[in-house]
């Protein structure tokens, strides 16, 4: 009879799966695919290739299927221009900031009294313009008279 203590110290640890051959979930198919869908809008695949590509993304079990799927196409970060590019450095930039506010990312003292004091000003404009809109006598205060209507000039 062995001893449970022997067995367990001479038992091997399970082998980690490799990474390639990890089952992929619905939201990595469904990456996969909206890239392929934004890569035919941008005219790099045409609609067959299109058809085909995605048949093989919903047919993927692992991850390492779904990777010559998008093989030949760029990176969708490299490919964002205009305006979405720069939402997403803004965004980025944002969620730095804050993190520097909270704590939680380095940056000096200063830095963070700077992004505090932007912060409220921020704020303060917010608030000193929802208050303006929607104080005072309307359009008179810019000289401007108002009749409550459309004049005819018949």
């Amino acid at each position: 009879m062995r001893c449970l203590v022997t067995e367990l110290a001479t038992r091997k640890p399970p082998a980690e799966p490799d990474p390639a051959r990890v089952r992929c979930s619905d939201a990595d198919r469904e990456r996969v695919s909206a890239r392929l869908r934004d890569a035919a809008s941008e005219g790099r695949l045409t609609m067959e290739e299109l058809d085909e590509r995605l048949a093989g993304v919903y047919a993927a079990k692992h991850h390492d299927e779904l990777k010559p799927l998008m093989a030949d196409l760029p990176d969708a970060e490299r490919t964002r221009t205009g305006w979405r590019r720069i939402f997403d450095l803004l965004r980025a930039q944002l969620i730095m900031e804050w993190l520097i506010l909270r704590g939680r990312a380095e940056g000096s003292k200063v830095r963070r009294l700077v992004v505090a004091g932007a912060l409220v000003l921020f704020v303060l404009f917010l608030l000193g313009s929802a208050v303006g809109a929607f104080a005072g006598d309307g359009f008179e205060h810019h000289g401007i008279e108002h009749s409550g209507g459309f004049e005819r000039g018949d």
